[in-house]
């Protein structure tokens, strides 16, 4: 029994992190470089981008990126090949700084805070009964829903800029799944139900060299998330035609994501 509810707890896991800018844009982009929660990017919505991150979380073992405190777990099923990198929050409750080095022309998929419930039929009965509920798959997502207003305290700062649009109740960055299933690369079924929230943001490319990603934030359960990421963008590599890209070319994304 104990064994199930700290799987059940981890998959009920909240922390934080995030992506900034200053001033919004022309079109009322509260974030420039910051895709706005409508768009899509790599053929996928950011609700969907956000079932990946968590099937990335729950399928690379012992969720070692949750607990990584210097960035050598961070490539671990995650090297950014589809275009996007996935950060990871922390639920160590201590500081952690993580050094990571990705490809240019990378965009970060950053969970800011949320929750999320995957697992057959039974898991989700004994989620209910663990919680004083009564059995069925809405009332458990009623019920996480709930928690939303325990995403509070949230500061995150990108080389030293905060983070708009961040402060308590603000939804503007909530991508919600809805009801769901989780399925492996080879179309196997990994979670036949699964249901996840997060207040997450998806930065544009940065510019090659060396970024700073602090984050820091409190959600139900106690847990609490203070990481600093030191991330490395790689110079950009001739392309095809043989021409040399600039190395301090932006390779950002207009408000379609594409």
């Amino acid at each position: 029994m104990k064994a199930k509810l700290r799987i059940l707890f981890l998959a009920l896991g909240i922390a934080a992190l995030g992506v900034s800018s200053v001033n919004a844009d022309g079109n009322g982009n509260l974030n420039p470089g910051i895709l706005p929660p409508q768009a899509v990017f790599k053929g996928k919505t950011a609700a969907e981008w956000t079932a990946a991150w968590w099937y990335w979380v729950l399928t690379t073992p012992d969720a070692v990126q949750m607990t990584d405190d210097t960035g050598e777990f961070a490539h671990v099923n995650n090297n950014g090949a589809d275009g996007v990198f996935f950060l990871a929050k922390s639920w160590t409750g201590v500081p952690q700084t993580r050094h990571v080095t990705i490809p240019a022309r990378t965009a970060l998929y950053v969970p800011v805070m949320g929750m999320g419930l995957f697992g057959d039929q039974a898991y989700w009965d004994f989620a209910a009964e663990v919680s004083g509920l009564e059995p069925g798959v809405p009332g458990v997502m009623a019920w996480m829903d709930t928690f939303i207003p325990e995403m509070r305290d949230l500061s995150v700062r990108i080389d030293g800029r905060l983070v708009k649009g961040l402060e308590d109740g603000n939804l503007h960055y909530l991508n919600n799944t809805g009801l769901i299933s989780l399925f492996h690369p080879d179309g196997s079924v990994y979670a036949p139900l699964g249901y996840s929230y997060e207040i997450s943001l998806i930065l544009t490319p940065l510019k090659p060299g060396h970024h700073v990603i602090e984050m820091k934030g409190k959600g139900v359960f106690g847990f609490e998330t203070d990481v600093t990421y030191h991330l490395t963008v790689l110079p950009k590599k001739h392309s095809k035609d043989g021409k040399k890209h600039h190395e301090n070319e932006d390779c950002g994304m207009d408000g379609k994501g594409e």
